[in-house]
């Protein structure tokens, strides 16, 4: 259903589907750029792209009610998790998880150095702080943005593939990881110019299935293969809106049939929260 156009560099991926949505170019347009020098991603936010990463957009146009749209990124990232997993080992793989609403992270148990240097930064000592409870060591590996125009959808995506040679100004809380990082050694052949393209081809071929199946019968079935690959399962995290004000806080017990997040207060009650931003509470 995708076709896939290529381009060196462009403001934004973003801009050119919506161009092409305003010219009615029909569902399936897959525009991919080696550089975005205006890139952007979930509410705005600006995205570094340098040469390295996969940068591209979709344009969608699903027939669904519009409260279903805002589940569609968690859609997407199961895909791009998928994918990510033909490159990366069976351990690694599962440390490859969704973290909601729009991201996917390397999620992981930190070491002993990472713990003292967590510790420092917040002028406590290791030993307290491995009392209390480590959160898990949580490194972006994409980002996944959606917006609705003129009566279709556009899906950006930005995997980090290959670490620039000028790393960026990392926006967020997250630092980036990278797949060639990370990558099993059958994966070694793709280490060139090729292994982006090789991701975008997964990357379609795992979210097409999953695209109609979401047509057809919503969320509901896409819920469990999120919880099973939960970044954020018992972690403590603040919700915040696009101004950076908290909207809620608690412990995360998971995402629901309708994709949104089920926070648990200081009380003991449990809250389907339907936006926001995850944060990681220290």
């Amino acid at each position: 259903m995708f076709s896939v156009r290529t381009l060196d560099e462009v403001v934004s991926t973003n801009e050119e589907v919506k161009r092409a949505i305003a010219d009615d170019r029909p569902e399936g347009l897959v525009v991919r750029a080696h550089r975005q020098s205006g890139g952007y991603g979930r509410d705005g936010r600006r995205w570094e792209s340098p040469l390295g990463g996969l940068y591209f957009s979709m344009l969608l146009r699903p027939d669904v009610d519009a409260c279903q749209l805002s589940t569609l990124p968690l859609v997407v990232g199961l895909a791009v998790r998928e994918a990510l997993g033909e490159f990366v080992s069976a351990d690694m793989f599962s440390a490859v998880q969704i973290k909601w609403p729009n991201d996917i992270v390397l999620a992981r148990a930190a070491t002993q150095p990472e713990r003292e240097e967590c510790a420092a930064m917040r002028a406590e000592p290791a030993e307290r702080a491995s009392e209390r409870g480590e959160r898990p060591l949580v490194k972006k590996l994409c980002g996944i943005s959606t917006e609705a125009h003129d009566g279709a959808v556009c899906v950006g995506v930005g995997v980090n593939v290959k670490r620039p040679q000028i790393m960026p100004a990392v926006q967020g809380k997250n630092s980036p990881v990278y797949l060639a990082e990370i990558a099993s050694e059958s994966a070694a052949p793709f280490q060139d110019g090729a292994f982006q393209a090789q991701v975008l081809e997964a990357i379609l071929r795992h979210f097409e299935p999953s695209y109609r199946r979401w047509k057809e019968e919503g969320f509901a079935p896409f819920a469990p293969l999120c919880n099973a690959c939960f970044a954020l399962a018992g972690v403590r995290v603040a919700i915040l809106d696009r101004a950076g004000r908290e909207l809620a806080s608690g412990r995360a017990c998971g995402i629901d049939d309708q994709g949104f997040l089920l926070l648990e207060d200081a009380a003991g009650i449990t809250r389907a929260i339907s936006s926001g931003e995850a944060h990681i509470q220290l």
